[in-house]
């Protein structure tokens, strides 16, 4: 069935606007400011983390888990670069020499990292405060809102088995008129 006929009969049968519902009114936004951005991360997500059939909220699940994965082993790796004596703490004294071998402009980012990974200001940074700054790191770099924006593509299951194929996508978009 062609694209376009798709569309219309979604148009149709008010299928658009119970999809809409489930998308938040930020994504709605920006789908009818851009639609392409939001259509290559949907085909982005399926291709990826989806199969044949297309994505369901456990491939999209593994994404989120990733992303913020991703997020927390760079501060991780930021804040344990400056770990000098192995003890999976970080001392003012060790980001003091690390800062020594450091440019100007990365001796402010060094101190400004260790005070917020050092959150009871004691002047070391503790294996258990490290965990706790590098988890809302992720969560920085990959937000509530950027989740729901993700997850937000599941929506568009138009024939509501539990998967959403690009062509699902790109219908429910067509029939929203964007």
């Amino acid at each position: 069935m062609g694209k376009l006929l798709v569309g219309i009969m979604l148009w149709l049968t008010g299928a658009a606007a119970v999809w809409a519902q489930g998308v938040p009114d930020a994504v709605l936004k920006r789908l009818k400011a851009a639609p392409e951005p939001y259509l290559e991360l949907a085909a982005d997500l399926i291709h990826g983390f989806g199969g044949a059939q297309g994505i369901d909220r456990a491939g999209i699940a593994r994404f989120v888990a990733l992303e913020r994965a991703e997020a927390r082993a760079s501060a991780l790796r930021r804040v344990f670069l400056a770990d000098l004596d192995f003890d999976n703490a970080v001392s003012r004294e060790e980001i003091a020499q690390v800062a020594a071998a450091a440019s100007a402009a990365m001796r402010g980012r060094l101190w400004k990292l260790h005070a917020a990974a050092d959150a009871d200001g004691d002047g070391v940074a503790t294996a258990v405060e490290i965990d706790g700054f590098a988890k809302s790191a992720a969560l920085r770099a990959f937000s509530v809102a950027d989740e729901a924006e993700v997850m937000s593509v599941l929506a568009f299951d138009s024939d509501a088995n539990g998967w959403v194929d690009l062509e699902e996508v790109k219908a429910a978009v067509a029939a929203l008129g964007i």
